[in-house]
């Protein structure tokens, strides 16, 4: 059994692809359910779950840094830019999904708007988030 990383359903290899024909020389997986198509041992997913693994125990660090430095970005200020102390997700999909974005700790991050939403750019990617997502990336100004 071959498990999604899309949409986390599992499925077998009989039903994995019926698209292009080239089955014997084609690397990738296609999930039936949701037609995402993957490199089924997959580094970049390798590296997202331990990335996700060490997140997982820095859940007993407090919520307030206790650096004065440090603010949640929605109290940041648009075109400033910033780096990634830490993240602090409710779920832990939300850790893996901004990790694929590249917003993890140490990385440098521009706030572009606040409103309607906010839209932040990290490293070539703009990225559109609800509040309730920025609310909980703690990041540090950077200087200019």
């Amino acid at each position: 059994m071959t498990k999604c990383p899309l949409c986390q359903r599992e499925f077998d290899e009989q039903n994995a692809c019926r698209g292009c024909g080239l089955r014997k020389g084609c690397q990738l997986w296609r999930c039936p359910y949701c037609h995402y198509e993957f490199v089924e041992k997959s580094s970049l997913i390798d590296f997202l779950k331990r990335i996700g693994s060490r997140f997982k125990k820095e859940k007993t660090l407090p919520v307030v840094s206790e650096d004065p430095l440090v603010i949640s970005l929605t109290e940041g200020i648009e075109g400033e830019n910033y780096q990634v102390v830490f993240v602090r997700p409710r779920h832990e999909m939300r850790l893996n999904h901004l990790a694929s974005f590249g917003v993890v700790p140490g990385s440098e991050i521009s706030l572009h708007q606040k409103r309607p939403a906010f839209v932040i750019q990290a490293g070539e990617t703009e990225i559109a988030l609800e509040e309730t997502v920025v609310k909980e990336i703690f990041v540090k100004k950077t200087a200019p």
